[in-house]
């Protein structure tokens, strides 16, 4: 089977956006060849080539002769622009926009272990600048315990456990002691992704059923040598980087559903089919597998290994019996 990742057909919207910006990049370098504009855009000289032919076609209402983006590109393999017509200045960023993305850094730099946290800042400032953002006023994830997102912050800088007390979705409260792996974000709530001692596995926790927690020094297990290759340090730049930190790891076939299509963004994913979206997953233990597969809510369907198929079936079912029972 070939687990090579397949490229993604590319949309209108992005292919429009690059046609609004070629123009007035290539105004500012009159002479530069078509190699190293397609090497700027990170497209082929060939889609390059296609995108000149559409912009040549284009212009303002009456669609005349002097009306149109004129364009010199075939003669020498240089691309010289006559006439842009109205398209000689980038395109600014709408206050709605510039609010957008600053709300979308704000979050950003609030992910404990992130990097670049103070250009993120000077981002922001920018950008608000710029277009007038008011994002400041927009309260961001307030579920979450800002003393405790230091505190998994330090722990991933440093590279050291934290014990910490967890509420269940269930009311369960436990002591856990949890190696930081990474952070990430997900319907607006935060998760803290790590190897728990307590289930000697690979736990998700959300932020904000987190009651107390405080960094410790993490001890040297027989559990943790088995996997010590995954817990190294680097904060965010965690072992799920690269899909070659696997190996001979087990891999199961895992369908997705449309809007669950953030889980093949994930580094260790490995995108087989994009219709319909078909993603290959390495897991240690097939506990972790099935227990992950039913994090997510039916939103992803288990194709292989197949032995497992029945027991997420069944659990699901255990588990709506109970949720039927306590209601």
């Amino acid at each position: 089977m070939n687990l090579g990742v397949l490229a993604v057909a590319e949309t209108v919207n992005e292919r429009l956006a690059r046609l609004l910006a070629l123009v007035p990049w290539l105004s500012a370098r009159q002479g530069i060849t078509l190699t190293a504009a397609a090497r700027h855009f990170d497209i082929s000289v060939e889609q390059l080539t296609k995108d000149l032919w559409q912009l040549v076609v284009c212009g303002l209402p009456g669609y005349g002769p002097d009306q149109l983006v004129d364009i010199d590109f075939w003669d020498d393999d240089r691309i010289w622009v006559q006439d842009p017509q109205t398209l000689t200045t980038p395109l600014r960023l709408t206050a709605e926009e510039g609010a957008a993305l600053s709300i979308a850094l704000r979050l950003i730099s609030q992910i404990p272990g992130v990097e670049y946290r103070e250009d993120i800042d000077v981002l922001i400032a920018k950008l608000d600048e710029a277009c007038g953002a008011t994002s400041e006023l927009v309260q961001l994830t307030p579920q979450t315990n800002q003393a405790f997102r230091d505190t998994i912050n330090a722990a991933l800088e440093g590279n050291v456990q934290v014990a910490m007390t967890y509420s269940s979705g269930s009311d369960e409260v436990t002591e856990r002691r949890v190696s930081p792996i990474r952070v990430f974000v997900v319907d607006d709530y935060m998760y803290l992704e790590g190897y728990c001692e307590r289930a000697e596995a690979r736990r998700i926790f959300r932020l904000d059923r987190i009651l107390s927690i405080e960094m410790v020094p993490r001890s040297v297990a027989v559990s943790h040598q088995k996997h010590d290759h995954l817990l190294h340090a680097g904060g965010l730049e965690s072992w799920i980087v690269s899909n070659d930190n696997f190996g001979d790891t087990p891999r199961a076939l895992v369908q997705v559903d449309p809007g669950s299509s953030w889980v093949a963004e994930e580094p260790y994913v490995e995108v087989i089919s994009t219709k319909p979206l078909t993603i290959s997953v390495p897991y240690l233990t097939e506990d972790w597998l099935v227990r992950w597969v039913m994090s997510l809510g039916g939103s992803i369907q288990l194709l292989e290994p197949r032995h497992l198929i029945k027991e997420i079936a069944q659990n699901a079912r255990a588990s709506l019996a109970a949720l039927s029972a306590r209601d």
